[in-house]
């Protein structure tokens, strides 16, 4: 049998934010947006394709790169956005793909 669990008054059910006033709260995502500014642009093509889960193999045959090579880009943007695992860096790329997106397209700008 599941426990209610009661929460504090003013908070939703993720303890971020009032539900009722309608106020969309992002939960919290490990890595450091920031750091997207230091990915190259092949990194940021693995990490846009991870935000659509895909798989590694699927990323390695639209790009044109071993799933080896992923895996190397994978590691790398672990390190530059501060993650530690994969299930991470593709949370991270599902809640801020937009911000990737747009500073992706200023690589084609300069």
């Amino acid at each position: 049998m599941l426990k209610e669990i009661s929460h504090d008054a003013g908070e939703g059910r993720d303890g971020q934010g009032d539900v009722e006033s309608g106020r969309h709260v992002r939960p919290a995502v490990q890595g450091e947006l920031d750091a997207v500014a230091d990915l190259t642009p092949r990194e940021v093509d693995v990490l846009l394709m991870l935000s659509r889960a895909a798989s590694n193999r699927e990323i390695g045959r639209a790009l044109g790169i071993a799933e080896r090579t992923v895996k190397a880009h994978l590691t790398s943007i672990m390190k530059k956005i501060g993650v530690r695992s994969r299930t991470e860096v593709a949370i991270f790329s599902f809640a801020y793909h937009r911000v990737i997106l747009r500073r992706s397209l200023s690589f084609v700008v300069r």
